[in-house]
């Protein structure tokens, strides 16, 4: 009680210094996604709607200072998830905000700057992610402090402190995410684990040790030129992507040459998300006069028993109406450990090549069309978006997501899982 006083005595006491001009900003997003699956079972949905909403909310005062509060909110229509993990509430933006000449900085509920490539960043999986439906993921808050100081026109920071980093969330143990039928992908070639079926999955998300939430960082140098920007970045975080090893219980088939097991209902898996440090950085280059962007971008996360490099380079062309956008993007693992654990989307990332392309032939109306194709294992993405806008605040977006892959290719068990969505804005 005695702290919120003195909180509210020193509020007043600023009102009292100068004169403070109120503003106010609102922008809302709203979309609902439907979903189809391959594969109806007992313990899976095969049809499944997802509806979020978004609310961007912001106070300012005298032009320094903002308050934020920008919720955005999850709920899956899954008649086979349990009722109080449909929904999830998600602090995107949450927190006060201090816009000054050289030094800014955000108390509360943030999100890192994206700097690198549009369709696939090396630097943006340092912050963890909301996977809760994989065909429309999204970056979670951090919670803490972050601050933004700029030197000069050449030299600028950007550091993230979070004194306990959060979790990122993944697929409900009744989705369809999780195979159904044939085999469960995993990332060594030592292993063929088969499903039994009607599989019934039981998850364990719960992390390796406490420690590794706590005192977690981001921290980036930006140097600009004349002719380039150069990113330099060092962080703690949680990985990119989390351990998942099945309990190898059930009939054992053979020993070698591969490990085969067909395992019994139900089927444990072991989600750990593990504490890893991120050297990574990369330029961009504008070559106006040819309407051309490059930009070169790589990433190493280490851990204590695996390392793992990922490297984009991207090309941005602009042809009157026309935007193309060609990425190339390599990933090497070395790890220590042949183990059995699940392939996750970041195994689409060893030789994965991705497309876009945005047309806009004027204000009202833009097309985004793209696709993102891993030519070591044969899996793909690709999406069309047109989106049209009534009038300058208000719009209406149509989504459509297909994916699938080659036999055996991470992609083709969920060959069936296309999304279709559609999603109003307004802002005032």
């Amino acid at each position: 009680m005695r702290s919120q006083f003195i909180q509210i005595l020193f509020f007043l006491f600023l009102l009292t210094q100068q004169t403070w001009a109120l503003d106010f900003d609102t922008k809302t997003e709203v979309y609902v996604a439907g979903n189809s699956y391959a594969v109806d079972s007992e313990f899976a949905e095969k049809n499944q709607v997802f509806y979020f909403l978004s609310s961007e909310n912001k106070v300012i005062f005298n032009s320094k200072y903002e308050f934020a509060l920008s919720p955005e909110v999850y709920y899956l229509d899954n008649l086979k998830i349990k009722d109080q993990d449909k929904a999830l509430v998600e602090p995107k933006e949450v927190g006060l905000k201090y816009f000054g000449s050289h030094l800014s900085w955000t108390l509360g509920f943030f999100q890192m700057k994206k700097e690198g490539p549009d369709i696939l960043d090396p630097l943006d999986y340092q912050q963890p992610k909301n996977y809760l439906d994989p065909l429309h993921s999204g970056k979670l808050a951090l919670l803490g402090l972050k601050a933004e100081l700029a030197v000069n026109n050449y030299l600028s920071f950007e550091v993230g402190y979070t004194p306990k980093n959060r979790i990122p969330v993944i697929p409900q143990e009744s989705s369809a995410w999780y195979p159904r039928e044939g085999v469960l992908p995993t990332e060594s070639e030592s292993f063929l684990i088969t499903l039994p079926d009607n599989p019934n999955y039981r998850i364990n998300n719960e992390e390796r040790s406490k420690d590794d939430l706590k005192n977690n960082y981001i921290f980036k140098t930006k140097i600009t030129t004349s002719y380039t920007d150069i990113i330099l970045q060092v962080a703690e975080t949680l990985s990119s992507s989390p351990d998942i090893s099945p309990t190898l219980t059930g009939t054992l088939i053979s020993t070698t040459p591969v490990f085969a097991i067909k395992l019994d209902n139900p089927i444990e898996l072991d989600v750990r998300w593990k504490k890893v440090k991120n050297y990574g950085g990369g330029f961009n280059i504008p070559l106006e006069s040819m309407g051309l962007i490059i930009k070169v971008f790589s990433n190493q996360e280490v851990s204590e028993n695996k390392k793992t490099l990922m490297s984009t380079i991207a090309l941005e062309k602009t042809l009157g109406n026309w935007i193309a956008i060609l990425e190339a993007t390599a990933q090497q693992i070395n790890s220590r450990v042949d183990n059995s654990n699940l392939s996750t989307i970041t195994n689409l990332y060893e030789n994965a090549q991705a497309l876009g392309l945005r047309y806009a032939p004027n204000d009202k109306f833009s097309l985004l069309a793209g696709g993102l194709y891993d030519s070591k294992k044969g899996s793909y993405v690709a999406t069309l978006r047109p989106k049209y806008f009534f009038t300058q605040n208000a719009y209406t977006e149509l989504q459509v997501v297909a994916v699938g892959g080659k036999e055996g290719a991470l992609l083709s068990y969920f060959d069936k899982a296309d999304s279709a969505s559609l999603k109003i804005g307004t802002s005032f």
